[in-house]
């Protein structure tokens, strides 16, 4: 968990451009290899798929009606996601602090992508996820401070002090990816010694996605029949939609306590 947490850090100074084609093609390849896991472990029931399909649809409104400003209702979104799915991987309760630290992220979070232009705006996002980072320390809430305020709290310091437009996506991204290497990692660690070889197989057949993406992307010079199954795949919007769908999809209501267990 904690080399999950901290090596996406080092995307820090990757750059947008670089960023949103790391999350977009890893990102397919974790939906499909989640979705292999759902249908092994029976979960694609009827259920399953009307959750799919919600997410899915709701997503598709929702970027005709926003554009690119889906983007910030989908980043939150995301962070939810990320939160819940820790507590169901690892098995544990949220406390009073982690939901602290969560309300700071998602503030922050959305304080920047919304006004990350006004300064005022940095040095407030800024300053709620420090107050993050002395939650989780002072509180000893050792698992939200991993999964949430480390991977986006110091990325976020070196985004404003030189902020652009799109610089917002930059913290966003490293915690996509740490959520994605944690996921992998945890599978990676449950599974028996055959397993692990399967799950290390199917991972680099899925992230040849990643890789197609990638040569498609610098190469350029494709058929225009392949630049429609890309923007299909990878445009960011479309990353929107397969992402809500995937989020969707694994919506545990017992950890929402709608149900008791």
């Amino acid at each position: 968990m904690v080399l999950g947490s901290l090596f996406p850090l080092l995307l820090a100074f990757v750059g947008v451009n670089l960023m949103t084609l790391l999350l977009v093609g890893l990102g397919q390849a974790h939906f499909i290899h989640c979705y292999i896991y759902q249908y092994r472990a029976h979960k694609m029931d009827a259920d399953f798929w009307l959750k799919l399909v919600l997410g899915l649809s709701a997503a598709a409104v929702a970027c005709f009606y926003l554009g690119d400003d889906v983007m910030i209702p989908a980043i939150l979104i995301f962070i939810l996601h990320q939160f819940f799915d820790d507590l169901y991987l690892y098995k544990r309760q949220a406390g009073m602090y982690d939901y602290i630290q969560l309300g700071l992220v998602l503030c922050a979070c959305f304080c920047l992508s919304t006004f990350g232009v006004e300064t005022w705006a940095r040095q407030l996002a800024a300053l709620l996820m420090g107050m993050g980072l002395l939650v989780g320390l002072f509180a000893k809430q050792r698992n939200t401070l991993l999964t949430l305020t480390i991977p986006f709290g110091l990325p976020l310091f070196y985004v404003v002090l030189d902020y652009q437009a799109e610089d917002w996506l930059i913290p966003a991204g490293i915690i996509i990816v740490s959520h994605y290497l944690r996921w992998t990692m945890y599978i990676y660690q449950t599974r028996t010694k055959a397993q692990q070889w399967v799950f290390l197989t199917e991972s680099l057949i899925l992230n040849s996605i990643f890789m197609l993406y990638a040569a498609a992307t610098v190469l350029g010079g494709h058929s225009e029949n392949l630049s429609m199954v890309l923007q299909g795949l990878f445009s960011i919007q479309a990353f929107v939609i397969w992402t809500m769908g995937h989020i969707a999809s694994t919506i545990r209501p017992r950890l929402l306590g709608l149900v008791k267990t």
